[in-house]
């Protein structure tokens, strides 16, 4: 039987100082850290001050920010941006059947109501919203501005 032995000798070069440099500011940028913000504290006392229990769903209402700007009128782009998505569910009647059913589960379990009062677009924010059709479901998007240039997720 033959004894045989492997050396190994590594040698640092600038290149591998710079990429240990790298990936060390990459992990300190993507570190979790624990912290408790004002923020958090607020959004609990609202819950704890504000909410109900219907039918066993709760109900909260949004935190929004104490000194948020105005929302502005939101139909005109809500509608806007349903209305292109709506010419496919003209050709596609298998996404129409989904979208009609997702509609209905929604305002059965009161996630949603008609409005009453149509022509009156700005008593309510329009959350606009789309179908995504790989595995279907509704995408809702608050981030489009209002009128004013300030979006929900904004508040």
């Amino acid at each position: 039987m033959q004894n045989s032995s492997l050396v190994l000798s590594a040698r640092l070069v600038e290149d591998d100082r710079v990429l240990e440099q790298l990936v060390h500011s990459f992990w300190k940028l993507e570190e979790v850290h624990a912290y408790a913000s004002g923020d958090d504290d607020e959004c609990g006392r609202i819950f704890a001050s504000r909410h109900c229990r219907t039918d066993g769903r709760y109900m909260v209402q949004l935190p929004f920010s104490r000194d948020a700007p105005r929302l502005g009128e939101s139909y005109a782009h809500a509608l806007r941006l349903f209305q292109r998505p709506e010419r496919r569910l003209v050709c596609d009647s298998e996404l129409k059947d989904n979208y009609i059913n997702f509609i209905r589960v929604y305002i059965s379990l009161s996630h949603m109501e008609p409005v009453n009062n149509v022509g009156n677009h700005a008593s309510g924010y329009y959350i606009p919203h789309h179908a995504v059709t790989s595995k279907f479901r509704v995408v809702f998007n608050a981030s489009p501005p209002t009128s004013t240039g300030v979006s929900l997720n904004e508040v």
